[in-house]
């Protein structure tokens, strides 16, 4: 074998480890994704518990003002759009639409 051919074939074994690398990693990072998102729609859930009926909130008053800083901004779009999907099969919360900041308001019915 020449050694071109040589490293070729050692190219295309680093190209095909690091493509498995980055698929592990993605998809290790997706879980990761998935497992905090799971865990801040809970909490938003349990926090329910606390509103009495008439309640009107946002979903960021779920959370201490420090937890919902630390959340990145893309994650808490997500997150607003699972808490909405979540509230829209309830029928003791109801969205009232978005705020002037395009927060979406709810009632506790």
């Amino acid at each position: 074998m020449a050694f071109e051919d040589l490293l070729e074939e050692n190219f295309k074994n680093d190209f095909t480890n690091s493509k498995k690398r980055n698929i592990k990693y993605i998809k290790n990072k997706l879980k990761e994704m998935i497992l905090m998102m799971q865990k801040l729609l809970n909490q938003a859930k349990q926090e329910l518990n606390n509103l009495q009926s008439g309640d009107t909130f946002l979903l960021k008053d779920l959370f201490e003002g420090y937890e919902w800083n630390r959340i990145e901004r893309s994650n808490k779009i997500e997150l607003g759009k699972l808490f909405l999907e979540y509230v829209n099969s309830r029928s003791d919360i109801k969205s009232l639409g978005k705020t002037t900041s395009n927060h979406c308001k709810y009632e506790k019915l």
